[in-house]
């Protein structure tokens, strides 16, 4: 019998920790096992705000927000997860490290270090994979279409879909308001929450629609461009249409994605990367619950997501109407969504089983 095949996952920085459920239902198809052994070492920031995995398997990869701060104004802070990393893969005995982000030079210096049998780097930017490709190291995105779109600038080898829900929740009965989320903090760089103004507008001008409408913004509305789309609401009377919020840790953030019924990414002409290299957590978030998708055509195709699986729209008036006339949340359109998920998870752990036939031959472990 082999022994356990013990992974190390390292986020050296706040965020992408929602991407931690992926590692427990994709790995084992990776490298040839039922199941794997996964501890996690994650910036002390998070720590305590997290739902998933269970307290057991987290630890702190500093002591503390104030040794983090203090090993980076001394510029020690690199050697000092080197090091850590370095113990960790002999104590416990670690036959492959994670590094969940690999973005800043620190990752990449870390990522560098690491000699274990394998190591894989979840990347977001394909201007971070080195030239030269070290034997024991796989280079991952997240999603598909990113995998397709970054593979014509860099060298990937495969890709993950965090598509698994950290938590379960009871089921609730069906509100009378139809709520959309549109997860994430208020960057105007980001999402187009002008076009929201646009739409909210026009259903202000349309007859009293069957249900009532809210855009529930998922993120802390004082961050970033926050206070300034709040003022933008209240300047065109028109927050009667959205839901803000404070800060939001990791389960109540989950819950309100959860008591959603669809998920916004509004994406817009302008962010056009998010089509092709750019990996969207909103898709993420829709499959982990299986809520459907209010989209644009062109996002939809771009993101392989037929269109009988989620709502789609074509300009301003086109979803005015879909949302005044309250065509939208077709329990068949759910059904299908959700089969169009589980599809996708199946086609992503055929990959990569394949992919790990080449790397982990019988006895290798």
């Amino acid at each position: 019998m082999p022994k356990n095949f013990s992974v190390l996952v390292l986020e050296l920085h706040p965020y992408h920790t929602h991407n931690f459920s992926i590692y427990s239902n994709l790995l084992p198809s990776l490298v040839c096992r039922n199941t794997v052994n996964i501890e996690y070492y994650v910036n002390p920031e998070v720590v305590d705000g997290l739902i998933y995995p269970e307290k057991q398997h987290l630890h702190r990869l500093l002591p503390s927000v104030f040794w983090d701060r203090m090993l980076s104004k001394f510029r020690l802070r690199t050697a000092y997860i080197i090091l850590l990393v370095k113990l960790l893969c002999i104590l416990k005995r670690i036959d492959c490290v994670v590094l969940n982000t690999l973005e800043s030079t620190t990752d990449k210096r870390v990522f560098r270090s690491i000699n274990t049998k394998l190591k894989i780097a979840v990347v977001h930017n394909p201007k971070v994979i080195d030239v030269k490709r070290e034997k024991n190291a796989l280079y991952f995105c997240m999603n598909e279409y990113v995998f397709q779109g970054m593979n014509n600038s860099a060298p990937l080898d495969g890709y993950f879909l965090s598509y698994f829900k950290p938590m379960e929740f009871k089921k609730t009965v069906m509100s009378e308001t139809l709520t959309i989320g549109v997860p994430g903090g208020v960057s105007f760089d980001r999402r187009d929450y002008h076009f929201l103004i646009q739409v909210c507008l026009k259903l202000a001008e349309c007859e009293k629609p069957e249900r009532e409408i809210i855009f529930n913004l998922i993120g802390d509305i004082g961050m970033k461009d926050g206070p300034e789309f709040r003022r933008l609401t209240e300047k065109n009377g028109i927050n009667k249409y959205f839901r803000f919020h404070e800060e939001l840790d990791d389960s109540q953030f989950n819950r309100e994605i959860y008591e959603c019924e669809l998920l916004m990414p509004l994406i817009g002409d302008a962010n056009t990367r998010y089509r092709s290299i750019k990996n969207t957590a909103t898709l993420s978030h829709s499959a982990r619950y299986h809520k459907p998708l209010l989209l644009q055509l062109e996002d939809a195709k771009c993101w392989g997501i037929p269109q009988h699986s989620c709502f789609i729209y074509s300009g301003l008036n086109d979803l005015t109407e879909l949302l005044s006339q309250s065509k939208v949340v077709d329990r068949e359109i759910k059904d299908t969504y959700q089969a169009h998920i589980e599809k996708k998870i199946e086609k992503n752990k055929n990959l990569l089983s394949r992919l790990g036939e080449r790397f982990f031959t019988p006895g290798k472990f």
